[in-house]
């Protein structure tokens, strides 16, 4: 048997794959957080160019770091040490893993049959700040807190809602490979 048909043999047969992703994931744990932010979702602006000072400004700056402090605050102090110990170990393995829900408040001119459509997502925002820029925000302000590099997210999932309780809801899971 020549080696390339060794290679195939190994990669068709599902015992010997099951044991090498048993032998990856034995070490594997989790953390899990489920992060509610009141009030209306912000959106990520592009830095600006002023000719007056000749500099660049980024009018969301400060709300970025306010968010920043206030996800720290939401986040337990156990759960926030350990993803420090995690931030700070290079050689640390981790995926994480995004789940995010924008809900916008619902416009007081919308008639209540409206409301209640909106309310119950059968009407969606397709209106300006577009869904990224709410995704470009979260992730930078998770970024340093949550995890050290935007490549360790592997998948996320957004979605943007009416409601008339606006907030943005995270649920960050983080499955950790090898330490």
């Amino acid at each position: 048997m020549t080696k390339e048909e060794k290679l195939a043999s190994k990669f068709l047969d599902p015992e010997y794959i099951e044991l090498i992703k048993t032998k990856y994931l034995a070490s594997k744990r989790e953390i899990k957080l489920d992060l509610t932010r009141l009030g209306q979702p912000e959106n990520y602006v592009r830095e600006r160019y002023t000719g007056r000072r000749n500099r660049f400004y980024n009018a969301k700056e400060t709300i970025m770091k306010d968010m920043k402090k206030e996800l720290l605050g939401m986040i337990e102090l156990a759960k926030l040490q350990e993803l420090q110990t995690l931030i700070q170990n290079k050689d640390t393995v981790y995926y994480v893993y995004i789940d995010m829900d924008f809900y916008l408040k619902t416009p007081e001119a919308d008639s209540v049959d409206t409301k209640i459509l909106k309310e119950n997502k059968v009407i969606r925002p397709s209106i300006r700040p577009d869904l990224d820029n709410y995704i470009k925000l979260l992730i930078d302000t998770l970024h340093d807190v949550v995890f050290d590099d935007d490549k360790r997210v592997m998948e996320m999932n957004a979605n943007k809602y009416y409601s008339m309780n606006p907030r943005t809801e995270m649920r960050v899971r983080i499955d950790i490979i090898q330490e």
